[in-house]
């Protein structure tokens, strides 16, 4: 009670000639600390510090506040019964406030409290944090919205300034993850300095408070910054996680990373045979290479560099270089002189690790056909093995893949031929080659197995149910005890992957890996049809299987960058592309 006037601070009402009046929040706050303090001058200072929580808030707040509570009060400025203003020192309330005693009230102004303590309750959520216009005035709020603006033009600036200065991209998550950081802190120093303000001034002003504590204007402070703090968490989480990934990964401009096999002590590198002197036998000699290597992968015992691989290393690579894109711990080097009628072979087997020559031999065979040069090379072939296999497995390793000369003659240009082959004309003439191979040697399993390829070749470039019968019956013409069994069921696992039958690929392609294990087409196959099935997982696991078994060649890292792509992966997938 001042005098005759009610004040009901908690519901902001002064009741004065039995008519109510709401105050503001602020106003209400002053006259609580003037009438705290009754008889004694308050500073501006003071009442800034207090109600506003900063000493260097703009003296223009605090007029138009006292004001207001003049005209609520009815009191005048010049002669002044309640608030009284003393330049340049402050404000002091002339009347000491008193309990409100209902025996001193006429029975009009009682009813009024009455009905006014009567009001129902506002909800708790609403007591404990306020409403609109206390969140707009108060001092933390404008804290808040500050920190937002600066925070956005800040990140407006960091986002125009990293392209300029080449900076890694994460670096713009990594400054919003600071300022996100930094608000619920900016917040929680700021309500600490409001609070430390009021309590500094209930010591030096205000008797009725013995001890400091916090207000409820303090505790809904509290409130709001644990809330905040809470979302800044969840988010400052999100965020973090998404800087770590990045920050870990490879940087965007990935750097070229060279490709490395794992090492094998028993795997063997079939290197491209040299030719020198009459150049007529190119296209024989051009083919050795892979003849060598079907000769070579009957061994259980011997792991086989693919010409895929080998292919893809460059020209002039070093023996080490061999080494750590093929892991074999063997490299196989040929030369062939053709001089007239007779051919000179020298071949090497080197030791990468030593770089020392561990076998070498030279022998001289007439030129009349390609079978015997293909024969003369496997005997010395079958001599470098002796130190890389057991006897008794080298013992059964078969040279001559026919015994007809004419039938293999035909082979070896149908192999060239295959080589070129670019459209439906070739492979027609290659179809014929290796027929006329097989019109002559039933049982030449290699041409057999090189027709199978080429109906598959030629049912790429032109489906249709005829060649798919063609390329079906040759496939599985191949002896299932030849030792081009696997290469049979892989083409069927692409015949039927091409044509749509995913459950039959992928079977043909298991078998084909149980005649080979860890065949990488096998692998890859597999990966794939599995994808087709909607079986990704499994499918990503032979991916990463094939490039392990060849991580030297290329395609397989095309194929699985197309994979994670396709899954929407896309900065894993630019890592396999690169």
């Amino acid at each position: 009670m001042l005098g005759d006037i009610l004040v009901f601070p908690s519901k902001s009402v002064i009741v004065k000639q039995n008519q109510h009046h709401h105050v503001s929040a602020k106003a209400m706050e002053v006259l609580l600390i003037l009438s705290c303090c009754a008889g004694k001058v308050v500073s501006r200072k003071a009442l800034l510090e207090y109600v506003w929580g900063d000493k260097k808030s703009a003296s223009s707040k605090l007029s138009p506040i006292i004001t207001e509570l003049r005209q609520l009060l009815d009191d005048n400025k010049d002669f002044p019964k309640l608030i009284q203003t003393l330049p340049r020192k402050g404000y002091r309330l002339l009347v000491m406030t008193s309990s409100l005693d209902e025996s001193s009230l006429s029975r009009d102004v009682l009813k009024t409290a009455t009905h006014i303590d009567r009001r129902p309750q506002e909800k708790i959520s609403f007591k404990l944090l306020g409403g609109i216009n206390y969140w707009r005035e108060t001092r933390l709020f404008r804290v808040a919205g500050t920190y937002i603006v600066m925070a956005w033009v800040l990140m407006q600036v960091v986002t125009l300034t990293l392209p300029v200065i080449d900076a890694a991209k994460w670096f713009d998550k990594l400054a919003l993850l600071i300022l996100i950081i930094g608000f619920p802190l900016v917040l929680i120093y700021n309500w600490w300095t409001e609070c430390k303000l009021r309590q500094d001034f209930n010591r030096k002003h205000n008797s009725l408070f013995t001890h400091p504590k916090l207000t409820k204007h303090a505790y809904r402070d509290l409130t709001y910054i644990t809330i905040s703090s809470a979302f800044s968490l969840v988010l400052a989480i999100l965020l973090g996680n998404q800087v770590y990934d990045a920050a870990t990964r490879i940087n965007d401009k990935v750097v070229k990373q060279e490709v490395s096999a794992k090492f094998y002590p028993n795997a063997v590198a079939v290197m491209p045979f040299k030719q020198l002197g009459d150049k007529a036998a190119d296209y024989a000699v051009g083919l050795l290479q892979s003849e060598m290597l079907n000769f070579l992968s009957q061994s259980s015992q011997l792991r086989v560099i693919s010409e895929r691989v080998l292919a893809s290393l460059p020209a002039d690579s070093s023996l080490g270089k061999i080494r750590e894109r093929t892991g074999a711990k063997y490299v196989l080097e040929g030369m062939i002189n053709v001089q007239g009628a007779q051919v000179h072979i020298m071949t090497t087997l080197i030791d990468s690790q030593s770089g020392l020559q561990v076998w070498a031999d030279k022998s001289t065979v007439p030129s009349t056909d390609q079978l015997t040069l293909y024969e003369g090379i496997s005997h010395q072939v079958f001599n470098a093995l002796n130190f890389l296999m057991p006897h008794e497995e080298s013992s059964k390793f078969k040279f001559k893949p026919t015994n007809d000369i004419h039938a293999y003659d035909f082979y070896v240009r149908a192999k060239g031929g295959f080589k070129d082959a670019y459209n439906e004309t070739k492979f027609l003439e290659v179809e014929q080659l290796f027929l006329n191979a097989l019109e002559r040697d039933r049982n030449f399993e290699l041409a057999q197995a090189g027709l199978c390829q080429t109906y598959l070749e030629q049912y790429s470039l032109k489906m249709g149910a005829q060649i798919f019968d063609l390329a079906r019956q040759a496939c599985q013409k191949v002896n299932k005890q030849s030792n081009v069994k696997a290469e049979s069921e892989l083409a069927l696992g692409r015949l039927y992957f091409e044509s749509g039958k995913y459950s039959l690929a992928k079977g043909h392609f298991t078998k084909a890996l149980e005649l080979k294990p860890n065949n990488s087409l096998g692998l890859i196959g597999l990966a794939q049809s599995f994808t087709r099935l909607g079986r990704a997982k499994q499918g990503e696991l032979y991916y990463l299987k094939a490039i392990l078994a060849e991580p030297s060649y290329w395609k397989y890292y095309e194929k699985y960058g197309f994979f994670l792509f396709n899954s929407g992966r896309y900065f894993e997938a630019s890592l396999q592309f690169n």
